[in-house]
C-alpha cells in the first residue's frame, strides 16, 4: 500500500498489520524509517525483519504476540489527510491501529487500541521507529529528550553500544528506559531528525534505545514501551474497555 501526501511518502505492508516499510518525510532527501530484512545484519541476535509502527507483546513462557498479519485494512481521506486502519486478530484478543498521515505538516499519528480481557505478566512495545542505516550520517547521530529536569538532554551516540529493552533476567524484562517526561524525543543528525512525541494524558509511555554498529551497518530503533514485567509486578484491577496508546513521528 503506498500513501502520498504533500508532506509525507509511505509505504504499508498490508500482510504485516499495515506496518511501515518506507516513511518519507518532505523536508528529508529520502525515507529515514522503514523496514530492515531479514539477513541484513551479520548477527544471529538480531536476525529478523525490522518494521516500523508495529506492536509487540511478550510474556514468559507463552508465544509472542504481534500485530504483523494478514487482517482487516481500510485507507480513506479526510480533511486533507490520509488516514490506515488495520484491525489483526489474536489469542489475546484483537488490536486495532489507526494511523493519521497529515496532509499540512511531516507528521504521522497512530492509536493503538487492544481490547483484551487481560494483559497479564508481559511486556508490551508499541512504534519500533527502525532508522534506515543509508539515510543518516552515523557519525553525527544524537538522542536528545527530557529526563526529568527543566531542560532537555542530548546524548552523542557515536560510538556507543545501546539497548534498553534487553532482559535482564527471565523476571525483569528491561535494563532501562527514557522517562520522556515532556513527551517528546529527538534522535537523528545535523540533516535528518526526527521528533517522536506521547500522548502521555492517554498513556505515558517509556522510550527505549537500541544503537548498535554490526559488521559495517547500524541498527538503531526508537520504541515506546506500555508495560514491562519485573518480580515486584503485582495484579491490579482493570478498568473496562481497550486499552489505548496515542503516539506520533515526524521530522524535527
Amino acid at each position: 500500500v503506498t500513501i502520498v501526501t504533500p508532506q509525507i511518502s509511505a509505504q504499508l505492508d498490508r500482510r504485516r498489520g499495515l506496518a511501515l516499510t518506507s516513511l518519507r518525510f518532505a523536508p528529508h532527501a529520502g525515507a529515514a524509517l522503514g523496514s530492515l530484512p531479514h539477513g541484513h545484519f551479520d548477527d544471529i541476535h538480531i536476525q529478523a525483519d525490522w518494521y516500523t509502527g508495529d506492536c509487540v507483546f511478550e510474556a514468559p513462557g507463552e508465544h509472542k504476540i504481534t500485530d504483523l498479519e494478514l487482517g482487516e485494512a481500510r485507507i480513506w481521506g479526510a480533511d486533507g489527510d490520509t488516514l490506515a486502519r488495520a484491525r489483526i486478530e489474536t489469542p489475546k484478543g484483537p488490536i486495532e491501529k489507526l494511523m493519521r498521515f497529515c496532509g499540512d505538516r511531516p507528521r504521522v499519528e497512530f492509536e493503538v487500541s487492544l481490547d483484551w480481557a487481560d494483559l497479564g505478566r508481559g511486556s508490551l512495545r508499541l512504534g519500533h521507529f527502525t532508522l534506515l542505516p543509508d539515510a543518516f550520517d552515523w557519525s553525527k547521530l544524537s538522542l536528545t529528550t527530557h529526563n526529568g529536569g527543566k531542560d532537555p538532554e542530548t546524548f552523542a551516540l557515536a560510538g556507543q553500544q545501546v539497548d534498553h529493552g534487553v532482559p535482564v533476567s527471565f523476571l525483569v524484562s528491561a535494563s532501562h528506559g527514557l522517562g520522556m517526561t515532556e513527551g517528546w524525543a529527538e534522535i537523528g543528525d545535523g540533516a535528518t531528525r526526527l521528533r517522536i512525541e506521547v500522548d502521555r494524558s492517554t498513556a505515558p509511555l517509556l522510550g527505549m534505545l537500541t544503537h548498535r554498529c554490526i559488521g559495517g551497518s547500524l541498527f538503531c530503533q526508537f520504541v515506546l514501551s506500555a508495560l514491562e514485567l519485573d518480580e515486584t509486578r503485582k495484579p491490579t484491577a482493570l478498568r473496562e474497555g481497550p486499552r489505548r496508546y496515542r503516539f506520533a513521528v515526524g521530522a524535527a
